[in-house]
């Protein structure tokens, strides 16, 4: 059935007939959960959201494609710790019917090694860190004394930083 129907059902018996009896049929249509997947750093964890959630409609999450237990019922869900890709599933539910489960995946970027960082060509005004590149890196960012992190003077994926302005004994 793909439409809102009416059927009748009749008995017959050598010719003679029954009342008929109606049965009306009504199609509900459980739209499709519509979610973009997400990148994650290993060991954390990322929030997964329902876009533009359909009125009355809810939502069960899932880390199989069919069967398995219910991980979370909301409009959002928030993964388990990531600690390599892996593949979520959601449903929609409305009116006591689901649709098929959308699979939503989560990439994983793998765990960074910690930068060496090394000081040189110190004056009483300047300071210069330097460290060696990082495999897998897109960039470093640098943060002075526990303040907010910055992109080193020496750019976005520089290998060093200068902290200047610096007064004698600091």
């Amino acid at each position: 059935v793909s439409a809102d129907a009416t059927y009748y059902v009749e008995a017959s018996n050598g010719g003679c007939t029954s009342v008929r009896s109606m049965v009306e049929v009504t199609v509900i249509i459980v739209n499709l959960p519509v979610v973009t997947g997400a990148t994650a750093c290993q060991g954390s964890t990322v929030t997964l959201t329902i876009q533009n959630p359909q009125a009355k409609h809810t939502h069960d999450w899932y880390d199989v494609p069919t069967g398995g237990t219910v991980l979370a019922s909301d409009d959002s869900f928030i993964t388990p710790v990531i600690t390599s890709n892996a593949t979520f599933y959601v449903e929609s539910l409305y009116n006591g019917c689901k649709s098929v489960r959308v699979p939503v995946l989560v990439s994983s970027y793998p765990p960074l090694a910690t930068p060496v960082v090394t000081s040189t060509n110190i004056t009483a005004s300047t300071i210069t860190f330097t460290w060696l590149p990082v495999p897998g890196a897109a960039g470093y960012e640098v943060s002075v004394n526990g303040g907010n992190y910055i992109t080193p003077s020496s750019g976005s994926t520089g290998s060093n930083h200068i902290v200047s302005g610096l007064q004698p004994s600091q």
